[in-house]
Parts: structure tokens; sequence; C-alpha cells
């Protein structure tokens, strides 16, 4: 009882006139901030080995490919993947409306089945209740590292690559952005890659654009993205990425009219799934290669549900002067078959050329 009474009189005492207690923390701050910065200054000009984008290896023909990279993305003031098929010759853009519309190319009056998309590697098929187009207003550039646009007869194949981190440091982004009539964008993203092989990456990218006064017409689109890869060697490798879109269009309308339709609506969730698993022989692109590659695409919405599951294998001979390559997939749906070879020639002349095939095999 005595203690306990003292106790909290001699601690008064210290706090009202006596010297403060000791530093009680056992280990000393060790932190050095010069050496911190140090390091990830070093970190930031290392390179460490990625997963190469398929197909980006292929000889083709000259003035036959367009490639927009990283920068030219970022600085060519293009808000969808439609605005860069826009700059490509022969390609006309049927936009209902400003930003959040629809957006269909027409490749020299083919329509937008003219128009084949790639994410990845993997046929980016069409789901939902367009099942013959693409809307390519729904892919955020923000997750994309690169894009290839491939002209061929009557034809374009647009190659879409997500983002990936060639450097030891973590890269980060944040964007927010605000524009007329309210239009708002918010983007997030983080990349990380290791000297151990294993990297992550992670994106969102909100758009949201009201209607124009008292005018139906609003949209919005979540968009998610998610990667994880492995790469114990250089020369093998593997990843797994999820890639969400939440497209939310109200049909726009004429000015003053309740029935005549310029752009219908859209409402749903797409869901892709995609696994790959990646061998090459030599780092600098020569020699085979061989790409594993394993899809599950899912759409919901507007009363339609469907799904298409792909396992496909993609074969690559590159040499200087010639290259080979040979693709398969077979779907769960529509083509459950679909094979593809191409030959390209460079000889020491001043001509080359370049031929491909195909087999495809339909349901009904």
């Amino acid at each position: 009882m005595a203690f306990c009474g003292l106790g909290p009189v001699s601690g008064m005492a210290q706090v009202a006139g006596g010297p403060p207690p000791p530093d009680t923390l056992a280990v000393a701050d060790t932190t050095d901030p010069t050496a911190t910065l140090i390091e990830v200054s070093r970190a930031a000009h290392i390179s460490v080995p990625v997963l190469p984008d398929v197909g980006t290896e292929r000889l083709l023909t000259p003035l036959s490919r367009i490639v927009f990279d990283r920068d030219s993305i970022d600085w060519t003031n293009a808000e969808t993947v439609g605005d860069l098929l826009a700059r490509v010759p022969g390609v006309y853009l049927w936009r209902g409306g400003w930003v959040g519309r629809a957006e269909l190319p027409n490749f020299f009056g083919r329509g937008t089945s003219s128009v084949q998309y790639w994410l990845d590697g993997f046929p980016f098929l069409p789901l939902g209740p367009d099942s013959l187009s693409i809307d390519p207003s729904l892919f955020p550039l923000s997750i994309l590292d690169r894009v290839e646009v491939e002209r061929i007869p009557g034809e374009l194949r647009v190659q879409l690559f997500t983002r990936r981190q060639a450097l030891q440091a973590p890269r980060s982004r944040i964007g927010i952005a605000a524009g007329d009539r309210e239009i708002a964008r918010y983007q997030g993203s983080l990349e990380r890659r290791g000297q151990s092989g294993f990297g992550f990456a992670l994106a969102v990218d909100h758009l949201n654009v009201p209607g124009l006064g008292s005018n139906p017409g609003a949209y919005q689109n979540t968009a998610a993205w998610v990667q994880a890869s492995y790469l114990p060697r250089p020369t093998f490798g593997m990843s797994l990425s999820w890639h969400r879109n939440s497209p939310d269009r109200e049909p726009l309308l004429a000015i003053g009219s309740t029935t005549d339709t310029i752009d219908p609506g859209l409402k749903g969730r797409r869901s892709d799934l995609q696994g790959r698993v990646h061998w090459r022989k030599e780092l600098n692109g020569l020699g085979p290669r061989v790409d594993l590659l394993l899809g599950r695409s899912v759409w919901t919405g507007e009363g339609v549900d469907r799904e298409i599951n792909q396992v496909g294998a993609v074969f690559g001979w590159r040499q200087p002067r010639y290259d080979l390559g040979v693709t398969g997939i077979w779907r769960s749906t529509r083509t459950p078959v679909d094979l593809r070879a191409n030959l390209a020639v460079a000889p020491d002349l001043p001509i080359s050329g370049a031929i491909e095939g195909g087999y495809q095999r339909h349901d009904d």
C-alpha cells in the first residue's frame, strides 16, 4: 500500500522540477538519408531482364508497321487508342460525339471488322452486344507500353502491349486531370522488378465524362490491370495478368429528341485473364523462340453473358535475312481452330517480301 502511494508522488516531482527521463530507445537511429538516395539513384540505372513482347521480333517489309512507344503515347496528346489509329493513313474514325463515345476505325472503307486487336500476343476478340468489332476507346492508354499498327492489304493488325518495368528501381505514377464540362480522369500505377526475377505491376484508370447540358449521354469507365511475372533466367520466364473494363455509357440522343439515338449506350463488365510461358535461345532476338499462351475472357451486361477460353502456342525462328513464324490457337467457341503461318525474306538486295497464310474453322 505504501509503495503504491509513493509512486505517483515521485513521478509528479520529476515532471515538475527534475531532469527529463533518459532516452529508453535501445537501438540508435542508423538511417542514412544520403546512402538511401545514392542506392535509389543507382537502381534507376540498373537494367533487369523482362519478357519480350510477342511478335515484335518479326521481320516485316518496309513501311508496313507504325510504332507508338511509351514516350510517343505520353506526348501524342491522344486520349484513346482510337486517337492513335486516326494518325494511320487510310483510317477514318467514326466517332459518335466527343470523349467517351464509341470510336470505330474504318480502314480504306472496309468497316470496323477490318481492324484486328491483339493484347500481349493474344487475339482480343469482340464480346458483348457487338460481336463483330472492338471499340478501341475502351483501352486505357495509361496501362500500355507500346502500340504497333501493322498495315496489311485491306486490314490493320493492332498489337497492344502492357507496361513493363525494365529497371531495378520501382516506378510509380499518379495522374489527375480535369477539363471542360467537368470531365475528369484519375490514374495510378506501380511497377517493380527485382534482380531475383520476380516482378509485379498494377494500375487503375478512371474516366468520367458528364452529359452535355440537360441531354443524357454521360460516360464513365473504370479499368484495372494487375500483372505478376517471374524470370529465373533471361531466356525463360512466365507471367500472369488480369485486365478489367467496366464501361457505363448512356445512350446519346439528338438534341430535343427522346427517340432519335445517335449513339447507343453500353453498360457491362469485361475481364481478361492471360497466362504466358516464354522461352528463347538467344538474347539478341535471333534463333528460335516459343510462347505458350492461356486466356479467358468474360463479358457480363446488357442482357448478354459470354465467355471465351483460348489456348495457343507461338513459334518463331528469326535470322538476319529471314523470319519464320507459326501460331496455333484453340478456342472454346466461335472459331475453335485458328492456325497462321508467316514467312519474310530480306536478301542482300533492294527488295524484300513477306507472305502469310491462315486456316480457321468456325462454329455453325
